[in-house]
């Protein structure tokens, strides 16, 4: 159970390096980003929905490529029922390849306020014997400079903690430019797991649709 569980974590840290960014649930629309970096590219593809009054569904599918040819794949799909305000009661399943499905539940909550905007996301793991608990903080300032373009900053950080304490921290950050449904600029992303920290420094386009 020990090993398992040690796959599950290592699985997981490895998924939340590629993800960048969890779900604004109520304004996440639909959305592609490629980032190219030094040690990667990955493609990162968000879908939302409305499922029922006050239900929506969001799906994201990441497919990352290594200079090596290794591909890595992580699938998440959230269901979140709006509670009150910004205050949202989220039920998740997180999928990666030789791991299986992870279930986790909690709550999350999106606020906005001129041009900053803050998500944030508590859930717990139904790993059964194994309990783990993981916090995301999402925090995005994008300001006009002209009518037609935009500056983005994007800071989000997710750690995950277990039983013997931590298991793996991420941080990314995001600096560009918006222009309409189009964005362009440098990204770095930093993973903390083991002990080690890897990082992976570039740039990045996005487009909603």
């Amino acid at each position: 159970m020990k090993n398992k569980f040690k796959k599950i974590v290592a699985g997981v840290a490895i998924a939340a390096s590629m993800v960048c960014g969890m779900p604004d649930m109520a304004n996440a629309g639909n959305s592609a980003e490629v980032m190219v970096g030094n040690k990667s590219t990955t493609l990162d593809i968000k879908v939302t929905t409305d499922v029922a009054p006050r239900t929506n569904l969001f799906l994201r599918g990441r497919t990352s490529v290594d200079y090596q040819g290794e591909v890595s794949y992580f699938g998440l799909a959230d269901l979140s029922v709006n509670l009150v305000d910004g205050l949202d009661a989220v039920a998740e399943a997180q999928f990666i390849p030789d791991v299986g499905v992870i279930p986790r539940i909690g709550l999350g909550y999106f606020k906005k306020a001129g041009d900053f905007s803050v998500y944030g996301l508590v859930t717990a793991g139904l790993n059964g014997e194994n309990v783990d608990a993981e916090i995301l903080a999402n925090i995005r300032y994008a300001p006009k400079l002209t009518d037609n373009l935009d500056l983005v900053l994007n800071l989000e950080n997710i750690t995950n903690v277990g039983e013997q304490g931590h298991n793996f921290s991420v941080q990314r950050l995001r600096t560009g430019l918006g222009v309409d449904n189009y964005e362009v600029g440098v990204a770095a992303d930093f993973t903390e797991a083991g002990g080690e920290v890897t990082s992976n420094v570039g740039v990045y386009a996005a487009i909603k649709f």
